[in-house]
């Protein structure tokens, strides 16, 4: 396979354009930015031949390949390494892995060969996504109906903090649910008002006074949702206790498509009267503070 046709299919403004939009939105390198760009392209090739929809460059843009496509090693290595002497099937994998702990790609190995699904940033598909006004509201975390999607929301995070694939959505719901059995009142979600799907999170613990030392140590003892640790290092404190004398901060995640809207409408309902009231503030970092 040779790199030029690939290039070709997006202008070289374009392509500078995607390139930017990636570098800002996600901690990628300009190296990985050029493997995952060359990915997209070729799995939307490959889509657009299945279905028999011929396309013609240069694109306008990028658009999402539907569905889950099976690529070999070797076939990804010829995407990413057409235009140089070396990369290997291995080192293909390995950046693969790159990009799905980026949160940039869906990885599953059927028994036979590798499927891959594009996950790009919501930024590249609408570039006026920021200029949108959507509704959203603060809810208490409910552990039957947000456990998974806010599991999935923090593990992603975690994964692209740590550069591992340690974190486990379903260990992560777990413990959300024993959270939420000793202390619902700390755990709040923001929702959206058209489709009511949590966007973000935050948990507030109160902490044990035999645990306090703990905020002394160096941060990575005290982790425990984005580490695969058996016990808890900060034990919970109960309602009543009065011995506690913290509360901990233990999570606070939204999801990456609204944390850059400097202008966010939401409705929080007044304890006083009852009444929802419409807000606009400048940074959403603020709403989960209500």
């Amino acid at each position: 396979m040779n790199a030029q046709p690939l290039e070709q299919w997006l202008s070289p403004a374009k392509y500078q354009h995607y390139t930017l939009l990636l570098m800002q939105q996600v901690s990628i390198t300009q190296q990985q930015t050029k493997y995952f760009l060359r990915l997209w392209i070729y799995l939307l090739l490959k889509d657009s031949q299945l279905k028999r929809i011929p396309l013609q460059p240069p694109l306008t843009e990028l658009t999402l390949p539907q569905g889950w496509f099976t690529c070999s090693c070797k076939e990804v290595a010829e995407v990413f390494y057409c235009d140089q002497e070396q990369g290997s099937n291995r080192s293909a994998g390995m950046m693969l892995d790159k990009l799905a702990v980026l949160g940039l790609i869906r990885k599953r190995f059927d028994g036979n060969c590798t499927q891959i699904e594009i996950q790009a940033p919501p930024e590249l598909l609408h570039p006026n996504l920021q200029e949108l006004h959507i509704l959203l509201e603060p809810d208490q975390f409910d552990p039957r109906c947000d456990a998974v999607p806010i599991a999935n929301l923090l593990a992603s995070n975690y994964q692209w903090l740590n550069r591992s694939l340690k974190a486990s959505p379903y260990r992560i719901a777990n413990i959300l649910r024993d959270w939420a059995e000793h202390y619902a009142t700390g755990m709040r979600v923001l929702r959206r008002g058209d489709n009511h799907n949590p966007l973000g999170f935050y948990a507030l613990y109160p902490t044990q006074s035999i645990s306090e030392a703990k905020f002394f140590s160096p941060p990575s003892q005290g982790l425990h949702l984005s580490q695969v640790t058996a016990v808890d290092p900060f034990l919970m404190a109960s309602p009543g206790d009065l011995s506690c004398r913290a509360v901990f901060v233990r999570s606070w995640m939204i999801d990456r498509p609204y944390r850059q809207y400097y202008r966010v409408h939401f409705s929080a309902r007044c304890p006083a009267d009852h009444g929802e009231t419409s807000i606009k503030i400048f940074r959403i970092y603020g709403i989960c503070i209500l």
